[in-house]
């Protein structure tokens, strides 16, 4: 069977409150937010489980498209 549709969206922090209000009827929730710096870090529990440079993730992510 298919499955619900997600979406993930990309907000400017001033702009989150709109967006809530316009989303109110489906679940919303944010996963992370983008700052000025040049590593990916994904935390769980307020301790972080990947910490990475930018360049290493982005290569790590375009090498799954090599045959």
């Amino acid at each position: 069977g298919e499955s619900a549709g997600r979406l993930l969206l990309e907000v400017e922090p001033d702009k989150l409150p709109e967006l809530r209000r316009l989303m109110k009827d489906c679940p919303l929730g944010q996963v992370g937010r983008v700052t000025d710096g040049d590593r990916l870090t994904i935390r769980h529990d307020g301790r972080a489980v990947i910490d990475l440079p930018l360049a290493q993730a982005k290569a790590a992510w375009q090498d799954t498209f090599r045959l």
